[in-house]
């Protein structure tokens, strides 16, 4: 250094290339020096001496360079109080590396390989109050520490592959990190040298299994612990009543019971925040949490849970935040939230279930402070919601609702009564069908001051099929079709009216004179739908009957038809229509086959392969496996209305149009085949005889 500089109080020469620091290099500094950062170089050596010339040196930085060798380095800085090694390449820790340190209070020494550490490396170290050993390889041998300090406070010894408690840490120690090393048990011996003054205590990754009953009985003063990331099946017991926060995550619980937090003989507990999420969780008994009056929040999020018990949080009136999300939800019972008059954020988000059971009163009476609402990716639950009369009545109070993932449909005029106070709404939907019962909807979102996300533009129809994909706020009055109206159904070529036969009451069985007339049911233009419905015969003690008198689509019958004597004016004239009935028929069915047969001639196509069935002597085109004596077929363009329905033939998907119902009996049905062949590209399927 040159002269001129000997007022300096901080020299920083970080992230260069410095390699070696000589002796007398800092000369000239010396007598005013208080901070030396040299972080970031390429240092490999501190020549002896080099540092100790600048004896009002306080703070010395020299993390990330590539020194692995310190010892003697340090020797009479008395004053010096902050000295940071992190990210070198030291391997050990000697009795005299730190000697003569008699003022330093922080220390960090992690990320570095150190292996071995003398058990007095640090027993000069008289003012030490924070130790950092995080990222080394102390491995699986027993370290017994020696301090003099005993203001040691913060002690950090993660990442060193432990699978032994530490020995010797002094009683002064009140946070404690022990992360992702390779711990299986807890004992009461392991903190009894520390359990008077111990406030924190971090385990979270080890591999514990066990911890013994006793473990946390001298632990007075205990008020965190975290042990995620575990093998424990229970939680520990004999927890101390000062603990205010516990987490406990992705561990192997599998209930919480009355014996976790057991009513304390003397005093009460403190316990504010409990996590318990990512475990195996089934069962939260409904006397599980009632010891816990002043917990504040409470996560048990991703567990296996399917039913909440009636007062489960009855004893918890001061809990503001309750997290149930990714439960597998079944059934909420009555009142099982009841008594939460504090709850301010309740997350029910990611709930698979389709069907959930929701009592009326899930919710008590109501849930007065509740602001946040999160019912994010659970459509079941949304619409178990949506169709209780008074649950939603408890949730009032919500600002911000989210409904993001909601699958909703549609939404009720309603929604703005149940939620009469809401600020922020987040929603999405695939599903929202955009008919009059959404106007109200678009009205308001072009007009409210509540903030929607995603933005009002996003809300898209996925139907009615005129406005699929349109915003529903750019939808004009117009758009908005009436929720009963729906396209018309495709008109199919009128079959013969059925007749009715119909008896007097005061004729006999053996002399009544029928009289034959349309179906008032049917007066109007028939269609397949309108047959579908039309009523199968009526027992045997009904006097009216109705009989379709048509024998190519049904089973021909003239039972209780014709009772007059023969050659009377009304058995001629029934004669005569039966006659002319069958003679229409036959000419009909010879053009059919007549078409057919010159459509087959001009349009040749390949022997085509009907679809496999379970049971290959079941007639194709008989839905649900039916058999029948008489099956009929039609074939049918493939350019079908989407209300038309389908059905299951061959064990695929089939465009099945119609399936006549029982009209006479179980044997006579009429089905429409898939019309296209999968060895054609063509719209049309002609079918042979033989397909039959």
């Amino acid at each position: 250094m040159k002269q001129g500089l000997g007022g300096l109080v901080e020299l920083r020469l970080k992230q260069n290339s410095i390699a070696v620091v000589h002796r007398g290099a800092l000369d000239h500094v010396a007598a005013t020096l208080e901070v030396l950062d040299l972080s970031k170089n390429n240092l490999t050596k501190l020549e002896p001496g080099a540092l100790n010339v600048a004896a009002h040196l306080q703070h010395v930085d020299l993390s990330e360079n590539q020194l692995n060798d310190v010892d003697g380095a340090f020797d009479g800085l008395l004053r010096l109080s902050r000295l940071d090694l992190r990210q070198n390449r030291l391997s050990a820790v000697t009795a005299n590396t730190f000697s003569g340190l008699s003022d330093l209070r922080y220390l960090r020494l992690d990320d570095n390989r150190v292996s071995s550490i003398d058990s007095r490396a640090f027993a000069t170290l008289d003012r030490l109050m924070y130790l950092v050993l995080r990222g080394n390889r102390l491995g699986a041998a027993e370290f017994r520490f020696h301090f003099s300090s005993r203001l040691l406070s913060y002690v950090d010894l993660s990442d060193c592959g432990l699978e032994r408690f530490p020995v010797g840490l002094p009683g002064s120690v009140r946070y404690l990190q022990l992360r992702r090393n390779r711990l299986r048990t807890l004992r009461r011996r392991d903190l009894t040298d520390m359990a008077g003054e111990l406030n924190i205590l971090v385990l979270d990754e080890n591999e514990l299994e066990s911890i013994d009953n006793d473990t946390f009985a001298t632990t007075t003063n205990l008020q965190q612990m975290w042990l995620n990331g575990n093998q424990l099946r229970t939680v520990p017991r004999s927890l101390p009543l000062t603990l205010q926060r516990l987490f406990i995550d992705s561990n192997r619980l599998e209930s919480l019971t009355v014996q976790d937090f057991p009513p304390p003989a003397s005093g009460a507990w403190q316990l504010n925040t409990l996590s318990a999420m990512s475990n195996n969780i089934s069962f939260v008994g409904s006397d599980a949490l009632a010891s816990l009056a002043r917990l504040s929040t409470l996560d048990l999020a991703a567990n296996r849970i399917r039913k909440l018990y009636a007062d489960t949080f009855a004893g918890n009136g001061r809990l503001c935040t309750l997290t149930l999300s990714k439960n597998p939800l079944e059934e909420l019972s009555a009142r099982c939230m009841a008594g939460l008059d504090d709850l301010q954020t309740l997350s029910l988000a990611y709930i698979p279930t389709a069907e959930i059971s929701l009592a009326e009163d899930a919710f008590g009476d109501r849930l007065p402070s509740l602001r946040k609402l999160d019912l994010t990716s659970s459509p079941g639950l949304v619409e178990a919601l949506m169709k209780s009369d008074t649950a939603v009545v408890s949730l009032g109070e919500v600002q911000d609702l989210v409904l993001l993932g909601s699958e909703l449909e549609t939404l009720d005029e309603d929604f703005l009564d149940v939620f009469p106070s809401l600020a922020v709404l987040h929603l999405s939907s695939g599903r929202w069908r955009c008919d009059a019962s959404l106007l109200w909807f678009r009205n308001w979102l072009l007009s409210t001051p509540v903030h929607v996300d995603p933005p009002p533009e996003q809300i898209v129809c996925a139907g009615p099929g005129q406005v699929r994909g349109r915003a529903l706020i750019s939808l004009g009055d117009a758009d908005f079709r009436p929720v009963d109206s729906a396209p018309s159904p495709i008109r199919r070529r009128r079959p013969p009216l059925p007749l009715v036969t119909t008896v007097s009451p005061s004729s006999t069985e053996h002399n009544a004179t029928p009289t034959l007339h349309p179906h008032p049911q049917y007066s109007g233009p028939l269609t397949w739908e309108d047959l579908r419905g039309m009523p199968a015969l009526q027992g045997r003690n009904h006097r009216r009957t109705t009989r379709p008198l048509h024998g190519n689509l049904f089973a021909p019958t003239t039972s209780g038809l014709i009772s007059s004597k023969p050659g009377s004016p009304t058995n001629d004239r029934v004669m005569l229509i039966i006659a002319m009935t069958v003679l229409v028929t036959v000419l009909a069915a010879v053009v059919i086959l007549a078409v057919i047969v010159y459509t087959c001639r001009k349009q040749p196509a390949a022997e085509p392969k009907m679809p496999e069935t379970g049971n290959r002597n079941e007639p194709i085109g008989v839905a649900g496996g039916r058999t029948g004596r008489h099956v009929i077929y039609f074939v049918a363009n493939s350019n079908r209305s989407p209300e038309m329905g389908e059905a299951r033939m061959g064990g695929a998907k089939s465009d099945t149009v119609v399936e006549m119902g029982n009209m006479i009996d179980s044997h006579h049905r009429v089905a429409l085949l898939p019309e296209r062949n999968v060895n054609d590209k063509g719209s049309l399927r002609v079918y042979k005889w033989e397909d039959f």
